[in-house]
């Protein structure tokens, strides 16, 4: 009767390893499914991935061009500015030498004016003067 005894429990131990065999079997397949849906996602994302390196090599060459067109524009505003700030400075020295011109135009001005007044001045003094010494001089013709 041992042996049906033991063939019992080695029935049961054999049963209880089956049933621990099949959880084990039902986790590994479970996990065995999502890895089949991971693998199915992988050439999906492998498409994105070079799509995306795509646009970020078009993206690159667009800037690369857009960079090139602005390094060439700041040149030229560089040169500008030089050429300007040369104008300027012409500019500062003509507004200077125009300066000058219109301070002895007025000084002239003012010279002229100052030596109208004392030649009408003059004049009639001269005038008097003229008078008086023709005056004598033609006392000095009669004398004569």
């Amino acid at each position: 009767m041992q042996s049906t005894d033991s063939l019992r429990e080695l029935n049961a131990k054999l049963l209880a390893e089956i049933a621990e065999l099949r959880k084990k079997f039902s986790e590994i397949k479970t996990k065995n499914d999502e890895l089949k849906d991971k693998n199915t996602e992988i050439p999906e994302l492998r498409r994105k991935i070079a799509e995306l390196l795509k646009q970020g090599v078009e993206e690159n060459k667009r800037r690369d061009a857009e960079n090139a067109e602005l390094k060439v524009r700041i040149i030229e505003l560089e040169k500008n500015k030089t050429v300007t700030t040369k104008l300027e400075s012409e500019n500062a020295e003509f507004r200077d030498r125009i300066t000058k011109v219109e301070q002895r135009q007025m000084q002239n001005d003012n010279v002229t004016i100052t030596n109208s007044s004392n030649n009408s001045n003059n004049s009639s003094s001269n005038f008097n003067f003229v008078a008086e010494d023709r005056g004598k001089s033609l006392a000095d013709e009669k004398m004569d």
